[in-house]
């Protein structure tokens, strides 16, 4: 079983005019940005490169098949070295998420998965220690929300 994976996009599908916004709380801006997920560019939740992300917000949220749908897209991303999945969420859907759902994928650091180093005019995100095992396997993700 192929177990690294690259994420090419998550998306909101539909009318997204209709998204409704999540309540950011007070001082978010000091460590993360707004989002504005009814503008046009608002659709993409997301543009990752590794299912560590993904993993981390179906364990945290328990999040079940049909709350977003993945499809198998390798064969059009033939620059990748690995298989690749496009991924979306129906609007619908996607205002019945909580608003720490919709927070979680414009929080800049997720400390089970991100480790945020700060050096001398730079700063410098990588892995974590332990974030694989937030990784759903391959095909058991495209299994349940394939």
């Amino acid at each position: 079983m192929e177990n690294h994976y690259i994420i090419g996009t998550f998306v909101i599908d539909g009318d997204i005019t209709k998204a409704v916004q999540p309540v950011y709380p007070e001082g978010w801006k000091e460590e993360n940005f707004q989002f504005d997920f009814t503008n046009p560019m608002g659709e993409l939740l997301s543009d990752m490169d590794d299912p560590y992300a993904l993993g981390l917000f179906i364990k945290k949220f328990n999040v079940q098949p049909g709350q977003f749908k993945v499809k198998d897209i390798t064969s059009e991303c033939d620059h990748n070295p690995y298989p690749t999945i496009w991924a979306s969420v129906d609007v619908d859907v996607f205002n019945q998420w909580s608003d720490e759902m919709k927070l979680f994928w414009v929080k800049d650091i997720h400390p089970e998965i991100t480790v945020k180093i700060d050096y001398p005019g730079a700063t410098i995100h990588t892995q974590a220690v332990g974030a694989e095992d937030y990784q759903v396997p391959f095909n058991e993700l495209l299994a349940n929300f394939g």
